[in-house]
């Protein structure tokens, strides 16, 4: 699982720093609206806090690539 964060500046810049980039062009749409229908369906299985979280958190990425299409 690849990681990062995001700092705002005192001046509203913004710095990014992330293990890895993928520009928007290239996303797979399908790809993550399948991924997208899979962690919903965990979400909802979750049988703990921690697996809920882990899906909640793949929801919100897929959810975020779907809207970019």
């Amino acid at each position: 699982m690849s990681g990062g964060f995001a700092v705002v500046n005192p001046d509203s810049s913004l710095n990014i720093n992330a293990v890895e980039a993928v520009p928007v062009d290239q996303l797979d749409v399908e790809a993550a609206r399948r991924a997208l229908a899979d962690a919903q369906k965990r979400v909802e299985r979750a049988t703990s806090d921690q697996d809920k979280i882990a899906a909640e958190i793949e929801v919100e990425v897929y959810s975020a690539v779907v809207a970019s299409a």
